[in-house]
């Protein structure tokens, strides 16, 4: 089974980002989908609608992400973040760990715009120190979005944490 990170696709149409993932969603693809949503948000976008039909498994540190992004764009008016056709393995994640309310809910069929004018996103080069920044960022936004994930994800923060004082960079 092959580890590499997903690939993300992006269409941007009516004031809607439509962001798709496959394959596996982990820490690395995690950058490169945090640098595409912090670059659309500065350009003014609100709303986004995350098609996880080819998306085969995820990562803490993706999740984490996703829920900092629906802690920033609480669901309100033309905002938020929906998920949308999540299979049985990477659906039932969210609930597990607590932020499955942090998401717009979508319809049962999961339906979204067909023929989106997507383009693949840049996958960047990342520094260890800046992905080790984006996972503790993630698991800290996990932590804060449900208490419970505390006992779960303290002993990989503090970790992360360490590594990155022990590190050029600090924290």
């Amino acid at each position: 089974m092959s580890s590499a990170p997903a690939s993300l696709f992006v269409a941007l149409e009516d004031g809607i980002a439509y962001l798709r993932v496959v394959g596996r969603a982990n820490f690395v693809t995690g950058a490169d989908f945090k640098n595409v949503v912090d670059g659309l948000i500065a350009k003014g976008v609100m709303r986004f609608a995350v098609d996880l039909k080819e998306c085969v498994l995820m990562d803490s540190t993706f999740i984490g992400l996703l829920a900092g992004y629906g802690m920033q764009l609480p669901a309100k008016g033309q905002q938020g973040v929906s998920l949308h056709n999540a299979n049985d393995r990477v659906g039932p994640l969210f609930a597990n760990l607590g932020v499955g309310h942090l998401f717009i809910p979508c319809p049962e069929d999961g339906s979204l715009p067909e023929n989106r004018n997507e383009q693949a996103a840049e996958s960047g080069d990342r520094s260890r120190d800046e992905v080790q920044r984006i996972c503790l960022e993630a698991h800290r936004k996990l932590m804060e979005a449900n208490p419970e994930n505390v006992a779960r994800f303290k002993d990989v923060a503090r970790f992360l944490e360490e590594d990155l004082k022990r590190g050029a960079g600090g924290v």
